[in-house]
C-alpha cells in the first residue's frame, strides 16, 4: 500500500511539473527544507550533492552519483585558507571535505523568448547557476563546482566558482563537455555524468593554473606611471625656477641699471697716471694710409743739390 502510494505521489508530481517551468528562485535547494524534492533517497548522515526534481535520472543513478560526489569531497584537499572552511559538521561521516561538486538536472526553465538563440541560452544557463550557487552555499572558499544539466536542449553547463576555476579551467571544461557530446545528446545523462565527475575530480587533485594577480599588476602599474609623472612635474617646475624667475619689474630695474652704467662709462674723466694726459689730441691717424692702388709710372729723380757753403769764417 505504501509503494502505491509513493508510485501515485509520483505520478501526481509529475503531472504539476509538466506544465510548469523552472525558475531561479524555485528550484530545490539542498540545504533547506525543500531539499526533499530532489528525489534523493540518502540517510540522516549523509550529504546531498544531486537535487532532480523532474526524475531524469533513475533512483539507482541518483544514489550512486551522489556517493560518488560524497567521495570527490572526502578525497580532495581543503584549499581554503582556514581549515574550518572545510568543515562538514559533527554529525556527518567525514568531518572535513575539500572541492564541493554538485548536479543540478531541470527539464526546463522559465523563459521570455519563444525561440531564443545560443547566447540567450548561455545566459539563461549561466544565470542560474550563479543564483543556484549563492542559495545553496556550496563552499566557503570559492572552492565549489556546479553540473547543470538543461535536458529540453540538451545542454550540459559547468560552473566552477572562484578559486576552483584555477583548476577547472574554460579550456578543460570544453574538453570534458566535448568528450560526453555524444552521450548528451542521446539522452544518457548517467553515464555522461559519471564521466563528467570523475574527470572533474581528476581536474580537481592536479595544480592549479598559475594566474597572474591582476589587481597587484595593475596596483604596480598605477604606482610606477604616478611615480613617471611626480619626477616629471618636479623637473619641470626647477627648470622655470631657474630659468624664468624674474617678475616684469625685476627686467626693469636690470635694464635701468644697464643704461646709468652705461651713460657713467660715457661722462668718465680721461685717464690720468702721474698727473700726465694719456688722451690724444692729434685727429690725424697714427699712420698714414697708403694708396690702395700702386701707380706703375717711375717716379721722377731730383737731381738738384744744395750748393754748399763755402763761407769761411
Amino acid at each position: 500500500m505504501q509503494y502505491i502510494w509513493l508510485v501515485l505521489c509520483s505520478l501526481i508530481w509529475r503531472l504539476v511539473r509538466a506544465g510548469k517551468d523552472w525558475t531561479n528562485s524555485g528550484y530545490p535547494d539542498i540545504r533547506g527544507p525543500t531539499f526533499g524534492q530532489c528525489n534523493v533517497n540518502i540517510s540522516t548522515t549523509q550529504i546531498l550533492y544531486l537535487c532532480d526534481p523532474d526524475q531524469i535520472l533513475s533512483s539507482g543513478d541518483r544514489i550512486r552519483l551522489n556517493i560518488m560526489m560524497e567521495k570527490l569531497a572526502v578525497d580532495t584537499p581543503c584549499p581554503c585558507q582556514r581549515r574550518s572552511q572545510c568543515s562538514s559538521g559533527s554529525n556527518r561521516i567525514t568531518s572535513f571535505h575539500g572541492f564541493i561538486v554538485s548536479i543540478a538536472l531541470v527539464n526546463n526553465l522559465q523563459m521570455n523568448f519563444h525561440s531564443p538563440s545560443e547566447q540567450q541560452l548561455t545566459d539563461r544557463a549561466g544565470s542560474f547557476c550563479k543564483t543556484l550557487e549563492g542559495r545553496w552555499a556550496l563552499g566557503d572558499c570559492g572552492n565549489s563546482v556546479l553540473i547543470f544539466v538543461w535536458q529540453h536542449y540538451k545542454k550540459l553547463i559547468i560552473w566552477p566558482a572562484r578559486l576552483a576555476e584555477r583548476y577547472v579551467t574554460l579550456e578543460e571544461r570544453k574538453r570534458i563537455i566535448s568528450n560526453v557530446n555524444d552521450l548528451i545528446q542521446t539522452d544518457r545523462w548517467a553515464e555522461a555524468l559519471e564521466t563528467v565527475v570523475a574527470d572533474i575530480e581528476t581536474e580537481l587533485k592536479g595544480e592549479p593554473e598559475d594566474r597572474v594577480d591582476t589587481g597587484t599588476l595593475s596596483l604596480i602599474i598605477a604606482v610606477g606611471v604616478a611615480s613617471l609623472l611626480t619626477i616629471l612635474i618636479t623637473c619641470c617646475v626647477c627648470a622655470f625656477r631657474c630659468c624664468g624667475n624674474l617678475t616684469p619689474e625685476d627686467d626693469t630695474k636690470s635694464l635701468s641699471h644697464n643704461d646709468s652704467s652705461f651713460a657713467s662709462s660715457l661722462n668718465q674723466k680721461p685717464f690720468v697716471r702721474n698727473n700726465f694726459v694719456r688722451r690724444s689730441e692729434s685727429r690725424s691717424p697714427k699712420f698714414p694710409l697708403r694708396s690702395a692702388t700702386l701707380s706703375l709710372e717711375p717716379q721722377p729723380i731730383n737731381f738738384y743739390v744744395e750748393p754748399s757753403d763755402t763761407t769761411m769764417v
